[in-house]
């Protein structure tokens, strides 16, 4: 879960620019370098692995909604800050 908390900051780091630009594009986009960078993917899998043991047990139709509601609100809550860190 440390992957997930970090990425956004992933960015604005400066030692990556020590690594060779190929190896820093695993890090951070940079220009057409990377096919994919390591943070943000690693993130996106740790994030559906986690809502998908949450959606996994059976549940009746009043427990299936409260937690729908859960994830939009927890989906509204994650994207108000990101208005507030733009991305690179």
């Amino acid at each position: 879960m440390l992957c997930v908390a970090i990425t956004p900051w992933a960015a604005e780091w400066t030692w990556p620019s020590l690594l060779y630009p190929r190896f820093e594009a695993y890090i951070r986009p940079v220009g057409n370098l990377g096919v994919f960078a390591i943070f943000p993917c690693v993130g996106y899998v740790l994030a559906r692995a986690c809502l998908g043991l949450m959606v996994l047990p059976a549940r009746d139709g009043r427990e299936d909604a409260v937690l729908h509601a859960r994830l939009a609100a927890t989906g509204v809550a994650m994207a108000r800050p990101s208005r507030l860190h733009p991305g690179p």
